[in-house]
C-alpha cells in the first residue's frame, strides 16, 4: 500500500543488528593441480584465485592467479604469501572452493564466523583482503580484537586494520539469486499452469526465496521454497523457436545439478553439466516476469548472478539520489520539463545497478508529479512519500519524492527555518522515510538544500537543523533491532 506524507533526497540509513544463526562450512581446499581448482573462489583482483600454502610448519593464505598463461607457466604458478615481514611465493599450494562471500570485517553476525584457512602453530587464520589504489591484497590475520590483516602489495609485504574477511553461505538459510541488474530469480505460479521460473523485482515471499544444497565440494542443488522444486536444465524448447531455459525438475533428478563457478568476486554462473548457464535477457529487465534462457557462457553480466542470504541481502540498502529538474509549467513556462517524466522513470528502472530507494528532488509539477509516481509503481517503486506542503506557487509543491520497493512504514517532513530568495517559495526541508527491508529498518532521509554559490551560511544552518532531525527521527522512531547511518546528498 502506498504512503502519503504531508512531509523531501539525502540518504542516512540503518544497518539492523542480524538474527543469530548458525553457517554451515561449505568451502574446500583443494590442490592448485586439481580440476576443480578452476572454480576457486576469486580475489577481487581480475580472476586471481584464494590460495594457501605451508610455510615453515605453519599455512597463511594469499594470492594465485587465475589466467591459463600464468596457471601453465611453473615461473608464475605462484601462491604469494606475506610471511615474517617479507613475500614468499610458493609452487606448491592450494585453492579454496565454495560458496563465500567477502564483507567487511566484523560486519556479520557474531554467529557467523570468517573463513579460517591457514593456521600459526595451533592458532587458526582467518582470510582477508585489503584493497590499495584500486588493487585487492589478500593475505590472512589472527581473529579476535585489534585483528591486522597481513597482506602482499606489489610484491611488498604490508598490514592493515581496515579489512575484508570471507564469510561461507549459510546453507540453514534461505537465499536470493539476483540478476546483474537486481532483481531476483522467481517462482511464478499459475492457475492450471506449470509453474516457471522468471527474473522479477525481490520480495520477501516465498516466490523470490531458494535453498542450497551442497551435494560435493562444487555441485549443488537449489530448490524454490515455494514449489518444493528444483531449478533444473531443460533438455529442449517446448515449441519450435522457444529459447530453451531453466524449469523446475524433481530436485532428485540429475537435471537439477548444476555448479556454482565464480564468474567475479562476488558472483557466480549456474551452470548445468552440458556447459550451458542461466542468463537473465537484459532487453527489457523491469518487465514482470520476464523469462530466463539456457545460453553458452561467453562471460557477459547477464549471466552472473549474487547469492546471498536473505539476512545479509536484508542489511544491504542501495539509495539513490536524483534532483529531476522537473519543472511546474506554471511558475518556469517554456522551461516546463513534464514530457521527461516517463524517461527518468525508464532510466532509473533500466540503470545496471537499481537503488532499493530513490530520493527524488524537484519533482514540482503536480501533474508531472502524479505521472511520475504512477510509472515509477509500475516499475517496481510502489511505495512512497512526499512532501505536499503547499507552496507560495499556485499550483507547485516542494518537489520532494522518497520512492521505495520495500515498505514505508513511517514518514516525517521538517521545513527548513534558514531559507532565502526563491527558495522561499519552494519551503524546502527533510523528508524522511522509515523503510522496511526484509524485516529490517533503514530510516532514509532526503533533503534539497538552499541553491547559490554565495549562501554558505544558509546551508550551514540547514544542515545542523537536519542534524537534529536525523538525531531526533532515529532515537524516537525506531526499534531495538536498528542502528542509524547517515548520509546527505
Amino acid at each position: 500500500m502506498n504512503h502519503f506524507s504531508k512531509y523531501p533526497p539525502l540518504a542516512a540509513l540503518v544497518l539492523l543488528a542480524s538474527l543469530s544463526h548458525t553457517a554451515t562450512a561449505q568451502v574446500a581446499w583443494v590442490a592448485s593441480s586439481s580440476v576443480e581448482a578452476t572454480d576457486a573462489i576469486r580475489t577481487g583482483n581480475g580472476d586471481g584465485r584464494l590460495c594457501r600454502a605451508s610455510y615453515n610448519g605453519n599455512v597463511y593464505t594469499g594470492q594465485a592467479p587465475g589466467s591459463v598463461a600464468a596457471a601453465g607457466n611453473p615461473a608464475t604458478n605462484l601462491c604469494s604469501i606475506a610471511v615474517n615481514g617479507q613475500q614468499a611465493q610458493m609452487a606448491s599450494y592450494e585453492v579454496a572452493i565454495g560458496l563465500a562471500g567477502w564483507d567487511v570485517a566484523g560486519s556479520r553476525p557474531s554467529a557467523i564466523a570468517p573463513l579460517t584457512g591457514g593456521s600459526q602453530g595451533s592458532t587458526p587464520l582467518a582470510v582477508c583482503r585489503v584493497r590499495e589504489h584500486g588493487v585487492w591484497g589478500p593475505g590472512w590475520y589472527i581473529p579476535g580484537a585489534g585483528a591486522v590483516c597481513h597482506y602482499t602489495r606489489n610484491l611488498v609485504p604490508a598490514t592493515a586494520t581496515i579489512f575484508e574477511s570471507l564469510y561461507p553461505l549459510d546453507l540453514n538459510e534461505s537465499v536470493h539469486i539476483t540478476t546483474f541488474h537486481d532483481q531476483c530469480l522467481t517462482a511464478r505460479v499459475a492457475s492450471g499452469l506449470p509453474s516457471t521460473i522468471v527474473q522479477n523485482s525481490c520480495t520477501n515471499g516465498p516466490g523470490a526465496l531458494w535453498r542450497v544444497r551442497q551435494e560435493s565440494n562444487n555441485n549443488y542443488t537449489i530448490a524454490s521454497l515455494r514449489v518444493a522444486l528444483c531449478l533444473g536444465r531443460q533438455t529442449a524448447p517446448a515449441s519450435p523457436g522457444q529459447v530453451a531455459g531453466p524449469v523446475f525438475v524433481d530436485c532428485a533428478s540429475p537435471s537439477a545439478l548444476l555448479k556454482l563457478r565464480p564468474a567475479t568476486d562476488q558472483t557466480h554462473h549456474l551452470q548445468f553439466p552440458d556447459a550451458s548457464v542461466v542468463s537473465a535477457p537484459t532487453t527489457n529487465p523491469t518487465n514482470v516476469g520476464a523469462g530466463l534462457e539456457l545460453l553458452a557462457n561467453n562471460g557477459q553480466p547477464a549471466r552472473q548472478f549474487t547469492i546471498r542470504n536473505i539476512t545479509d541481502a536484508a542489511r544491504r540498502m542501495r539509495v539513490l539520489g536524483y534532483n529531476t529538474m522537473l519543472l511546474g509549467k506554471f511558475a518556469f513556462g517554456l522551461m516546463a520539463q513534464r514530457p521527461r517524466a516517463g524517461f527518468i522513470a525508464d532510466r532509473i528502472a533500466t540503470d545496471e545497478k537499481q537503488g532499493d530507494v530513490l530520493i527524488l528532488s524537484e519533482v514540482f509539477d503536480p501533474e508531472t508529479k502524479s505521472e511520475f509516481i504512477t510509472a515509477l509503481a509500475g516499475k517496481g517503486y510502489p511505495f512512497f512519500t512526499s512532501s505536499n506542503l503547499e507552496t507560495a506557487i499556485p499550483g507547485s509543491s516542494s518537489g520532494m519524492l522518497i520512492h521505495s520497493r520495500w515498505p514505508i512504514e513511517a514518514t516525517a517532513f521538517q521545513p527548513y527555518i534558514a531559507s532565502t530568495g526563491a527558495d522561499k517559495l519552494a519551503y524546502k526541508g527533510v523528508l524522511y522515510a522509515r523503510v522496511n527491508k526484509l524485516g529490517r529498518r533503514f530510516h532514509v532521509f532526503g533533503t534539497h538544500l538552499q541553491s547559490g554559490f554565495d549562501q554558505g551560511v544558509t546551508r550551514f544552518q540547514q544542515i545542523v537543523q537536519m542534524a537534529m532531525f536525523i538525531q531526533f527521527s532515529c532515537t524516537r522512531r525506531t526499534s531495538p533491532t536498528s542502528r542509524s547511518l547517515s548520509a546527505a546528498t
